[in-house]
């Protein structure tokens, strides 16, 4: 049997039966149901390629050497003290007797920012690839610290014993005090999530849920232009508000570092308003495709109707 089409408008072909209500709300449902999980898997995979992308080793070691290590708060016992607080407390303890105005000389002849720089990226490698958890080791601390100090005091110092042991034995009590490990615990589910085999997972998932659209979209592409569309405008919106909502949550999770963790994560905010902005653009692509096709559909139908470019039988 012959059914109208706009290729063949003949009047006097059948006209083309009409779809089952019931499948074809199920198709809907399901196109609906898949194109929210397709916004849900590439805003994440976007915001996790972003952190990656925008994080770097280089990055951290630029940024660490930007801070004044001098006033930078440490966990100590339920409350936060300063790097110079604990570092007169500590020599203070150990028989050296010091003034504020003495410590930065100890950070310029310690190499203070060089060790926070090394911790540093030490939390990078097992924040975003999948290294050990860092732990603030005395004795390495120590080499790293007496690695700047001039020759004349280490040779002084040699006359008290090895440096490093020396120097180890001091650090042991503050940095025994130091807890990372409750902030470190609080950061391992985002850990995982922000992980290299969870965005390939992410980046697998939103293929996979591409295709099956597609596929309920009966394989026309026409017809898949409108609900990717729509996917990509609520992924680019997504995306966007994700890019100050990181920086609206900050103090939530921790007052004490709002600042520098709203300094450190710039990079990330603005490379998501890079996506958000790119994915804007993108959606025009699918949306002017569909509108093409729907303005060609109903010329089609228009000159059927009016009797215009009919067929003979």
């Amino acid at each position: 049997m012959t059914y109208y089409t706009p290729d063949n408008p003949n009047h006097a072909l059948l006209p083309r039966p009409r779809k089952h209500p019931v499948r074809e709300g199920i198709r809907i449902t399901l196109v609906i149901l898949l194109s929210l999980l397709l916004v849900l898997s590439l805003t994440l995979t976007l915001f996790s390629a972003a952190v990656r992308n925008a994080i770097t080793p280089e990055y951290v070691y630029r940024y660490v050497d930007s801070i004044d290590f001098t006033e930078f708060p440490l966990p100590v016992d339920g409350s936060f003290t300063t790097i110079s607080q604990l570092m007169l407390e500590t020599f203070n303890a150990a028989g050296f007797n010091l003034q504020a105005s003495d410590i930065a000389l100890l950070f310029d002849q310690f190499s203070v920012p060089v060790v926070f720089a090394g911790f540093a990226q030490d939390v990078t490698a097992w924040f975003l690839q999948n290294g050990t958890r860092p732990v603030l080791d005395p004795e390495e601390i120590a080499s790293i610290a007496l690695s700047g100090v001039d020759d004349s005091i280490m040779a002084i110092l040699y006359f008290l014993g090895d440096p490093t042991a020396i120097l180890s034995k001091i650090l042991v009590t503050p940095l025994s005090t130091i807890d990372t490990d409750s902030l470190f615990d609080r950061l391992e589910p985002v850990r995982l999530l922000l992980s290299a085999d969870a965005l390939a997972m992410l980046v697998s998932i939103s293929l996979l849920l591409g295709i099956l659209l597609f596929c309920l979209c009966r394989c026309r592409f026409s017809e898949f232009c409108l609900p990717l569309f729509i996917v990509l405008l609520f992924v680019s919106l997504s995306v966007g508000l994700s890019g100050f909502s990181v920086t609206a949550m900050i103090p939530h999770f921790s007052e004490v570092y709002a600042g520098y963790l709203a300094s450190f994560l710039q990079p990330v905010c603005i490379l998501l308003w890079r996506f958000a902005l790119s994915g804007v653009i993108i959606a025009l692509i699918p949306a002017s495709i569909w509108f093409f096709c729907l303005l060609s559909r109903r010329l089609n139908q228009r000159k059927v109707w009016t009797g215009t470019d009919v067929y003979p039988l």
